[in-house]
């Protein structure tokens, strides 16, 4: 009996819990409905980030309606649209998606497409143009931001312990025999291992924006101080590392496929960190961007 009443009380502990998550999700998706213009208050454009900001905790990298934030800046959505699509800050399926409705519109024209935002891209594209905008988005976005330093330090005390557990391990390991025997192991796991180097590392790398939140950035920033000090330079739409940084074991690569909006399918390639390149960038942030520094800490 008294079994049945635990039960009963874990099916109302939970179903309290989807009742809380229901109504904070409604409130958000109320809060996504303002379409906000030239004239919207400083507190609707606060409302209307903050829901954005809860969006965005979840898997939702995509959580912005141009529709609801073109007016901001531009006078018509066709100009939003072009220099959003024609820019080549703006990578399609990275810092934006665009979904193509089916059904004709309401006035009997062609399908229309919706064009969908990450947080990031509608910083620069939008609020960063109108100081009173970027004044309230600097004061929902930032401030999280500044407690998000926290995960570098996180990160930072992973790879410490790892370094000093791969220490122990050498100093344990002293006996000839031991050396020996690791040695003929390594030689002949050699090719698996440069194929793991070669294919398999890009399992655990970490894209951009990962690493930028570490440090309390956004990924467009990182890219900019990464091509300001000649680590990173951009081509065909695609972040490429520099001779002799390209070598040292820093990216590997990642496709993606999409489909455009005339309903072909696509592929993009983008650079990610490897857990040295994280290593590295974290180093650079540290030590105010001296590259020679960072390498030195790193080998």
């Amino acid at each position: 009996m008294s079994g049945c009443r635990n039960t009963l009380g874990v099916l109302l502990l939970r179903l309290r819990q989807h009742v809380v998550q229901f109504f904070l999700l409604s409130k958000i998706i109320a809060m996504l409905e303002l379409i906000l213009s030239k004239k919207s208050s400083e507190s609707e454009i606060k409302s209307y980030f903050n829901a954005v900001l809860e969006l965005s905790k979840s898997d939702n990298e995509f959580p912005i309606n141009l529709d609801e934030v073109w007016m901001l800046v531009y006078g018509r959505k066709e100009e939003a649209v072009r220099a959003l699509t024609s820019s080549e800050q703006f990578i399609e399926n990275i810092d934006y998606q665009v979904l193509r409705k089916n059904a004709e519109n309401q006035k009997g024209g062609r399908p229309t497409n919706e064009y969908k935002l990450t947080v990031s891209c509608m910083e620069f594209f939008i609020a960063r143009k109108v100081r009173p905008v970027f004044e309230v988005y600097r004061q929902v976005f930032h401030k999280v931001a500044k407690h998000e330093l926290s995960r570098k330090e996180l990160a930072l005390m992973v790879i410490q312990a790892e370094e000093e557990k791969e220490r122990l391990l050498l100093e344990n390991n002293h006996l000839s025999e031991t050396v020996n025997l690791q040695t003929e192991e390594l030689q002949k796991a050699a090719p698996k291992v440069n194929y793991y180097d070669n294919h398999l590392q890009s399992v655990n790398t970490q894209t951009s924006t990962q690493v930028a939140k570490q440090i309390g950035m956004y990924a467009e920033k990182l890219h900019k101080k990464l091509k300001e000090i000649g680590i990173i330079y951009r081509q065909s739409g695609q972040w490429i590392l520099h001779t002799p940084y390209s070598t040292f074991g820093l990216h590997s690569t990642r496709t993606q496929t999409y489909t455009r909006s005339d309903g072909s399918v696509g592929t993009s390639i983008y650079t990610v960190w490897t857990t040295k390149g994280v290593r590295f960038i974290i180093s650079l942030y540290e030590n105010d961007w001296n590259v020679k520094k960072s390498i030195e800490q790193i080998k």
